[in-house]
């Protein structure tokens, strides 16, 4: 039974909302779109932390007086700083997923005994 038009006027903006979510087909709408954290987002367009020769890959070079094996060296210059980069990216992952959660949890622990065993001494 759907519920009628006074009523469906009469709900707050986060109920209207929720029923968008839940009905399915209309996810894609810009009021309920979410954001992926920056290091989940696959766009190849943002980047953690931006390259410093980013401004020199994206110059216009004029292609008049390069010579095929300039062309060559700059391709590999350009794709070995494409490797580079990601494995940047996968470093800073690593960094992030991995070991600061590992630290946190293992200094977390302990900290915690130390305070622990101060708060029954005390």
């Amino acid at each position: 039974m759907a519920p009628s038009p006074e009523r469906e006027a009469a709900d707050p903006d986060w109920i209207r909302q929720y029923k968008e979510m839940a009905s399915g087909p209309h996810t894609d709408a810009p009021s309920v779109r979410r954001s992926l954290p920056a290091y989940l987002d696959d766009d190849a367009d943002k980047q953690l932390t931006p390259s410093p020769w980013q401004h020199v890959m994206q110059a216009n070079f004029s292609t008049d007086s390069v010579t095929s094996s300039e062309a060559l060296e700059r391709e590999q210059d350009r794709l070995a700083l494409e490797e580079w980069d990601e494995g940047v990216r996968q470093l800073q992952m690593a960094f992030q997923l991995v070991l600061i959660p590992f630290f946190g949890r293992w200094l977390g622990r302990r900290w915690s005994y130390w305070f622990f065993a101060r708060y029954l001494q005390g």
